[in-house]
Order: structure tokens, then sequence, then C-alpha cells
């Protein structure tokens, strides 16, 4: 986030410099231009800081409650659960034990903002597995020798638990995985080398169409 901001400022301070010789020489239509880049430049960077301070203010006010949710009996529920459209969700991530930014994608009347609205929680737990290794020949740049390289291809899979805080029991859980492709493509660019890791990532939209169903 630094460095984010770090590149703002000199695009900032470029523009300034642009604005002021435009004053200078009385170039309207490139004031204008560089007056209306710069509000746009602005309302992002006004956004943008918004955002995360929203996000983190809510992810402060879980964090006392994050070793509780994960410490959650890990029973099933023995009867039918009352499926409620108004029910508040909290979504955790298993492996960095934190709020998940898939929380954020969340209808805003089913996410959780504060501990006292949590009527469900969710474990998102992630893993990787090797799957295949996709080779491609290219030439190399200047001795023009063919050679043989390739990226490793993983598959992502996330086990999504979903459990009712007021039973303390689990209310379903399910297995979620990324799909892998026969082939993949690389950058085109001359002589450049293919990743070395490829990893075949759960849809955010599966998990969470599963997650708002209960």
């Amino acid at each position: 986030m630094i460095i984010f901001y770090m590149i703002v400022l000199f695009f900032v301070v470029g523009i300034y410099l642009e604005i002021r010789e435009a004053i200078e020489y009385r170039d309207y239509f490139k004031l204008f231009g560089y007056g209306l880049f710069s509000l746009v430049v602005v309302s992002f960077i006004a956004y943008t800081s918004y955002n995360n301070y929203y996000k983190n203010s809510i992810i402060s006010k879980f964090d006392n409650h994050i070793s509780s949710y994960l410490s959650m009996p890990i029973k099933y529920n023995n009867y039918p659960f009352s499926k409620s459209p108004s029910s508040k969700i909290i979504i955790i991530n298993k492996n960095f034990k934190q709020v998940s930014g898939l929380h954020f994608d969340l209808l805003e009347n089913r996410k959780a903002l504060v501990p006292s609205d949590v009527d469900i929680i969710v474990w998102l737990d992630y893993k990787q597995e090797y799957y295949a290794n996709y080779q491609r020949k290219r030439k190399k740049y200047k001795t023009k020798r063919t050679i043989e390289d390739g990226t490793d291809g993983y598959i992502e899979y996330c086990n999504v638990t979903v459990i009712d805080q007021n039973s303390n029991s689990i209310i379903s859980s399910k297995l979620f995985s990324g799909i892998p492709k026969d082939e993949i493509s690389y950058s085109s660019r001359r002589g450049s080398k293919p990743p070395k890791k490829r990893v075949f990532q759960v849809s955010n939209a599966s998990i969470l169409n599963y997650v708002t169903s209960f």
C-alpha cells in the first residue's frame, strides 16, 4: 500500500508541474485535460482510501473474536436448520485466521458488520494440489536454440464449512475446486519465460452462492 501511494504521489507531482507549465504558457486546452485527469486521480485515491478504511474498520471489530469463531464445537446440526434471508454472515479464512476478503463481497443485508450481528459463521480452508506440468517449446533469444520449459499447474481446493452460531453446530460443508485446463497460454513476448506456477483457483461466486443459500 505504501508503494501504491508513492506511485500516486509521483504522478501527482508530475501533473502539478504540467499544470503549472500550462498556466505559464496559457495553454488552456492542456490545462483542461490535466485538470480533468487530476480530478479522476483524486477521486480514485479518495475511493481507494475510503474502501480500505471501511474494510479495516470492520476487520478490527472482529479481531478479538476470531479465535472463538475458529474453536466452535465440531458437531453437526441434528435438526432442520431454519433458513432466513436476513441472517448475518461472517466469513473467516482459516489459513490466515482472519476475516476473509470474500466477506466484503456479501450483499449488505447478509454481511455482519459487528460481532453482535453474527448468525452464521463460515470457515474457508484452502489448499493446493499439484495437477500437471504444462510443457512449452520456445526459441531462446539471441542463440535461437530451441529449449523446453514449462509451468507447474496446481488445483486450488476450498473446504467451506457453514456453522450456526446459536446452536454451535455445523449446518453444512462442501468442497470446492478450481477447474484445470488442458492447455494454458503464455506471454507472447519474444524470449519470455513461462511462469513457474499456475493455480486454477476456486470460483468465489460459487462459494458466495453456496454460503448465502443458508
